[in-house]
């Protein structure tokens, strides 16, 4: 049995959660349609929540961006392309920006009986688009924080840091690390 290489697998793992995400991205955009198909004509003004309408148009427009970037991602992950993993974690955290920032428009006497009404119906397919998709970004996140750690003792070496723990040694990497004794022979660990 032949071993698959880790680039492989990572432009499987990206494939799949490409896949998904076009799943859910479509599955929110129905949400959305056929929501605001039903709140828009039937709409009637109510003294208790006067900017519901503004309020629910903006949370529509943030959740349509939201499936439209998780459209192009899924796209690009579908096609292999890796790069798009920044989107999707910038996505992820607009996401959470719009649910905690509506949910702290709670508190604002004004239009806290809008925005709570709206949020939950304005947002109805971003919730369980966020929940679902944090399955998704574990293994992404996984496999970021993997190439970084990778390349940290790359990038602190080529400071003139010490790759082990960062110390600046001034460049002078011959002579090892005093702070955390890489690379001197002979000398034992400080505590």
């Amino acid at each position: 049995m032949r071993a698959t290489s880790p680039a492989k697998r990572c432009r499987a793992l990206a494939r799949i959660i490409g896949a998904c995400c076009l799943g859910f991205a479509s599955l929110g955009i129905l949400f959305s349609g056929s929501y605001a198909i039903s709140v828009y004509p039937h709409y009637s003004y109510d003294p208790s929540a006067p900017y519901f309408l503004f309020a629910y148009s903006v949370l529509l427009g943030l959740s349509v961006a939201a499936y439209a970037a998780l459209v192009y991602c899924g796209i690009q992950l579908v096609r292999a392309r890796t790069a798009s993993w920044k989107v999707l974690g910038m996505v992820a955290v607009a996401e959470v920006a719009t649910i905690v920032g509506s949910g702290l428009l709670w508190n604002v006497p004004a239009v806290a009986m809008s925005v709570a009404r709206a949020s939950g119906i304005g947002s109805v397919g971003l919730m369980p688009q966020l929940v679902t998709l944090f399955i998704l970004w574990g293994p992404a996140l996984a496999w970021w924080s993997d190439r970084r750690l990778r390349r940290l003792p790359v990038q602190r070496r080529s400071k003139g840091h010490c790759p082990q723990c960062g110390y600046d040694l001034r460049g002078d990497l011959a002579r090892g690390c005093p702070e955390c004794n890489w690379n001197r022979a002979g000398d034992t660990p400080t505590a």
